[in-house]
């Protein structure tokens, strides 16, 4: 015991003048990882996030709320896509090495496989709604039929990133 007060430093230090100080220092960790933004990943994500934009723009600008149809691939559209908006702000900004104690890539493939399978049922429910709900050749039928083309195509691209894994 009589060695312990000869190793502890008790001299504080100051920052060098010039130094530009930040009222957050966590917000200096947080830089943008730009290789994050050439992988395959950030690609896929990017292609999820504008078809997920596209496909509850499309439905939400129907008249969707006396079909319950609708109301479900509404929820699977938006509730999805900003959740791929979550995750791909949280590798973007390096946040995944932060939380370290997170399965990243157990969550991500959660994700991915549950997220593919709300996909598919939202794909289903639209395309079979379209000629139940709108006449052939109207406005609201050709958005429909788009949203459910862009479903699928959503579905695509978050079965290849299923795989990809």
């Amino acid at each position: 015991m009589s060695e312990f007060p000869s190793k502890v430093s008790t001299q504080t230090s100051t920052p060098a003048p010039g130094t530009p100080r930040s009222t957050l220092p966590g917000l200096r960790a947080l830089r943008p990882d730009l290789r994050f933004l050439r992988s395959s990943l950030a690609a896929l994500m990017l292609l999820e996030m504008v078809l997920g934009l596209l496909v509850w723009a499309l439905v939400a600008d129907t008249p969707y709320h006396p079909y319950p149809a609708y109301g479900w691939v509404m929820f699977v559209a938006v509730t999805l896509w900003l959740a791929t908006i979550i995750l791909f702000v949280l590798y973007f900004l390096q946040l995944h090495v932060k939380l370290y104690m997170v399965p990243w890539p157990l969550v991500l493939l959660i994700f991915n496989v549950s997220a593919a399978i709300l996909y598919i049922t939202g794909f289903i429910t639209c395309s079979a709604s379209v000629q139940s709900t709108s006449h052939r050749g109207s406005l609201s039928y050709n958005k429909r039929a788009a949203a459910s083309v862009s479903v699928r195509d959503f579905d695509l691209c978050e079965s290849r990133r299923c795989i990809s894994h």
